[in-house]
C-alpha cells in the first residue's frame, strides 16, 4: 500500500489566495451595494426637497358683463365655464396655487345685474372654481355693488364652495382679521387681499378691506408673515387703462413691501403694467405686479382683450430658505365678434357674440374675424413685452 501525499505548499498557496480573492470580491461588492444605497438616499432625499416647489398663477379681473352672463345662460341656470377654451382651463389648473379676481359680488337672493353696478348668480362663483380658482379676492372696486347683502351672499358662496383661501371682504371685525395660511409641497402661503376705493360707499361690517385701513393691512401682512414661508398680497388699485402705475400704487406697494410681502398682484387697470423686484427694508425681495390685466370681460379695446396670465414658482430648499423666482406670462386672448356692426350704444353692446377667452397661441384665425380692429399674435407678444417693461419676465406658448 503506497502512503498518501502531502498536498504541496503550492497548493495550499493556491487556495488561500483564491479565498483572500472571494473574501474581498465580496467585501467590494458589500462597499458597492452601500454606497449605491447610499446615493440613492442622497438622490431621494434631493429629489424630496426638489418636489418642496409650487407655481403660482394669477389672472385679473374675472368681469360678468352682461354679454358675457347672457353667452352663459341655460334654460335652467348658466355655464360660463363654456365660455374658455379646454387648453386655457388645462393649462391654469396645471398650477399649485391659482389666483383669480372676482370682480362682482355672486349673491344668489338678490337680482342678477351687470355692468356698472354688478350682481352674478352664484354660479358664477361656482365656475371660477371650477376652472381652477382657489385663492380669491373678492375685494375691488365692485365689491359693494349690492351693497352688505352682496358681501354677505358672496362670502356664503365662497363658505361653500371652499377654495383653499378667500379674502377682500368681510362680515365682521372677527372674519376681517382672521389670517389665510395654506399648505402646499411643505410650504406655507399666507394670503390677503385689499382694495383702493369702492364704486359703492362700504362702511363698517359688511364691509371691504381697503388699503387707507392701514392698521389692518399692518396687521395683516405682519402676522401672515410670522405664519408662513411666503406671503402674496392682492391688491385692487390704480387708474383704469392706464399702463402706468399711479403714484398711490407705488406709495402703498413699497409699504406692502417693507411689511414683509414676497408677492403683490395688482389688479384693476385691466391692462398690463410692468413688473419690479423691489428690495425690502428687512433685507429681502418683493416681487411686485402692479397689475395683470384681464380675465374673462366683454370689454372694447384691444388692451383689455389681449391679456395673460402670470406665472412664477415658489421653492424652498432643505434649510428652509425660500425662493420666488422664473416669472413668466401665458398670453390669452380674449374673443368676441360684433353681431350688428361696432359702437359703444348700449343697443349694440348686447350683440357682441361667440364668446371665447383661451391662449393666444393659436387663435389668429379668431382674431381675423373681428370687425373692429386688426391685429396679430406677433404684435400683441410684442405689446405685452413692452408694457410689463423687464428682461426677467418669459413670455410662454404653452404651460
Amino acid at each position: 500500500m503506497k502512503p498518501k501525499r502531502k498536498k504541496s505548499a503550492k497548493f495550499n498557496k493556491t487556495v488561500a489566495f483564491t479565498v483572500f480573492l472571494l473574501l474581498a470580491m465580496g467585501a467590494l461588492f458589500v462597499l458597492g451595494l452601500n454606497s449605491g444605497i447610499e446615493e440613492r438616499e442622497k438622490a431621494d432625499k434631493s429629489k424630496s426637497f426638489n418636489e418642496q416647489s409650487i407655481d403660482l398663477v394669477a389672472v385679473g379681473d374675472m368681469l360678468p358683463h352682461e354679454t358675457v352672463t347672457q353667452s352663459a345662460k341655460l334654460s335652467n341656470g348658466y355655464n360660463y365655464l363654456s365660455l374658455i377654451s379646454r387648453e386655457l382651463q388645462e393649462s391654469f389648473k396645471k398650477a399649485d396655487l391659482r389666483f383669480c379676481n372676482q370682480e362682482a359680488p355672486s349673491a344668489p337672493k338678490l337680482e342678477v345685474r351687470g355692468y356698472p353696478s354688478f350682481n352674478a348668480p352664484a354660479e358664477f362663483a361656482r365656475d371660477l372654481s371650477s376652472f381652477g380658482c382657489n385663492l380669491i379676492s373678492t375685494g375691488n372696486n365692485h365689491s359693494a355693488d349690492a351693497g352688505s347683502a352682496g358681501i354677505s351672499g358672496t362670502l356664503e358662496e365662497w363658505e361653500r364652495i371652499k377654495p383653499l383661501a378667500f379674502s377682500g371682504t368681510y362680515r365682521t371685525k372677527e372674519e376681517s382679521n382672521k389670517l389665510n395660511v395654506v399648505e402646499k409641497n411643505g410650504i406655507r402661503v399666507g394670503f390677503t387681499a385689499f382694495n383702493e376705493y369702492n364704486n359703492q360707499p362700504s362702511s363698517g361690517y359688511p364691509g371691504v378691506a381697503l388699503l387707507s385701513n392701514e392698521d389692518l393691512l399692518t396687521q395683516q401682512v405682519k402676522d401672515l408673515k410670522l405664519k408662513s414661508d411666503v406671503v402674496v398680497v392682492s391688491v385692487h388699485w390704480g387708474k383704469e387703462d392706464s399702463h402706468e402705475p399711479t403714484e398711490y400704487q407705488k406709495k402703498y406697494a413699497r409699504k406692502i413691501s417693507d411689511l414683509g410681502a414676497d408677492i403683490i398682484i395688482g389688479t384693476g387697470p385691466h391692462v398690463w403694467q410692468p413688473y419690479q423686484v423691489l428690495d425690502r427694508a428687512d433685507g429681502g425681495k418683493t416681487h411686485l405686479w402692479n397689475s395683470i390685466g384681464n380675465g374673462l370681460n366683454s370689454q372694447t379695446e384691444q388692451d383689455q382683450l389681449f391679456s395673460g396670465v402670470a406665472l412664477m414658482n415658489i421653492s424652498k430648499d432643505s434649510a428652509g430658505t425660500i425662493s420666488v423666482s422664473r416669472p413668466r406670462i401665458l398670453p390669452t386672448y380674449m374673443h368676441y365678434e360684433w353681431g350688428g356692426g361696432v359702437g359703444m350704444f348700449q343697443s349694440q353692446l348686447l350683440a357682441r357674440k361667440n364668446i371665447e377667452w383661451g391662449l393666444l397661441a393659436g387663435s389668429q384665425q379668431k382674431i381675423d374675424k373681428r370687425n373692429d380692429f386688426k391685429t396679430t399674435e406677433q404684435e400683441q407678444i410684442d405689446n405685452l413685452r413692452k408694457y410689463i417693461d423687464n428682461s426677467l419676465v418669459e413670455i410662454l406658448e404653452s404651460y
